[in-house]
């Protein structure tokens, strides 16, 4: 039978000593080397100057604030590809689902 401790440092990645094992860390990325990475791409503006396609999108207020209304209209600015409040828009599909 394994002793439980020893279970417990295999799957944490500490030696006993307390330590990490450097063979289960992964390499340290110089985020200025990510940055000036010339094959990066990216994604198309979907709400230009707000939002990227693919990225999520948080809307959060009060209870009846019309958040929904918000929404819907943001879908119909998308889905035609109009100016939503202040902002140009790339027209898309575009599948609204309010759970």
């Amino acid at each position: 039978m394994i002793p439980l401790q020893q279970v417990v440092e295999e799957a944490s990645g500490i030696d006993a000593n307390g330590k990490p094992e450097a063979d289960r860390l992964p390499e340290i990325e110089n985020a200025s080397a990510l940055m000036g990475d010339e094959t990066a791409i990216i994604p198309p503006e979907l709400i230009h100057g707000v939002r990227h396609q693919g990225c999520k999108l948080i809307v959060g207020s009060s209870s009846k604030a019309r958040k929904t209304w918000l929404l819907m209209n943001l879908a119909m600015s998308v889905a035609t590809g109009t100016r939503w409040l202040k902002w140009d828009t790339a027209q898309r599909r575009v599948c609204y689902i309010n759970f």
